[in-house]
């Protein structure tokens, strides 16, 4: 829980109470989810992240990173292909008159596998294809830590993966305080869905493990809304 000023002057209080009340009916239930407002605490490098939003939020006991990310791409396809099917003439609405490659792109989503790439492996590819011609990057200097902005984003999955793609195992020095740590103690176990021509998708953290890890993240100089 933190607090900070709020744009009415007022003092905020802040907390993961959806999640941690969705965790312990996970553990006494099996799977769960809950659906309800929710607040972005953590800094974001794109417009396309919402400070507000209402979000769908599985819990699942004992899952590990690879079942989360095939979770949400089965969640992704489900939806996308629902839609396809039951709202053919709205689609084919969009289709003509906002976005002429939107069915194209809604049926590649439920068609192609999503596919999958380490952070690290991402800012290597991002690396090379910005040493080709650095001028057209309005943000050219990417390494590892770099928090990833739209256009990095979009170019991994418009033009060189051309289709969803997970993006996981971001620096810790980058996500949020609850998010387990890897056994390398550089990278968190987390996931971040980039789909061509829409936002981020899902953000999939993998908790802490122990309350006194969590309290160890929380005391890093990089969360002092949280101490």
């Amino acid at each position: 829980m933190s607090t900070r000023p709020a744009p009415c002057r007022s003092r905020v209080l802040r907390g993961g109470a959806g999640q941690l009340s969705g965790e312990t009916y996970a553990c006494a239930m099996g799977d769960i989810y809950t659906f309800g407002p929710t607040f972005r605490a953590e800094n974001s490098q794109t417009a396309r992240h919402l400070a507000e939003f209402w979000m769908i939020e599985p819990e699942m006991a004992f899952a590990d990173l690879p079942a989360v990310m095939q979770n949400a791409e089965d969640y992704v396809r489900f939806v996308v292909r629902h839609v396809l099917e039951t709202c053919p003439e709205d689609m084919q609405f969009f289709n003509d008159f906002y976005d002429k490659t939107l069915l194209e792109r809604l049926r590649s989503l439920v068609d192609k596998p999503f596919a999958r790439v380490s952070y690290s492996e991402a800012v290597e590819l991002l690396q090379k294809e910005i040493t080709k011609d650095r001028s057209k990057w309005q943000f050219p200097d990417v390494e590892f830590g770099t928090d990833l902005a739209t256009e990095h984003e979009r170019w991994l999955a418009e033009t060189h993966f051309k289709g969803a793609v997970f993006v996981y195992n971001y620096p810790r020095t980058i996500k949020s305080f609850y998010m387990r740590d890897n056994p390398d103690g550089k990278t968190v176990a987390a996931t971040d869905l980039l789909v061509p021509g829409g936002p981020p998708a899902p953000a999939h953290p993998a908790p802490a493990r122990t309350p006194a890890r969590a309290r160890e993240r929380l005391r890093a100089p990089r969360f002092p809304q949280y101490r």
